[in-house]
């Protein structure tokens, strides 16, 4: 690569070799964000503006479940209530497995590059 400066060598030799690392660290971030719970339960006092997650804990934790998403069916009273617990964890992991698929070659490309040849 002679006569490349600075910004040229990062655009064509830098940044293509760490694709994989900054999707990795990308998705951890995300994931991260996605589970973080913790602030909500501090920060906010109103039920209507918790986030996903903070619902998804309550829910997990309480005996009623019914009483939690705050509908009066008569099709959730049939149900078990570990049934819809489970159902809301798939659905709340939904987007990082979407996701996921997407941001894989990188992973496969990062392990490809890390391994030893013989």
């Amino acid at each position: 690569m002679d006569g490349c400066g600075d910004i040229q060598t990062l655009f064509r030799i830098v940044l293509p070799l760490s694709a994989p690392i900054m999707a990795t660290i990308g998705l951890f971030y995300g994931v991260t964000h996605w589970n973080e719970y913790f602030k909500g339960i501090f920060y906010i006092s109103d039920k209507t503006l918790m986030p996903m997650q903070v619902v998804l804990r309550s829910m997990i934790q309480a005996p009623n479940v019914s009483s939690e998403l705050s509908i009066n069916s008569l099709a959730l009273d049939a149900l078990p209530p570990e049934t819809i617990k489970m159902a809301v964890v798939v659905v709340a992991t939904l987007p990082l497995l979407i996701i996921y698929p997407f941001l894989q070659k990188y992973f496969v490309k990062g392990a490809l590059l890390g391994s030893v040849k013989g």
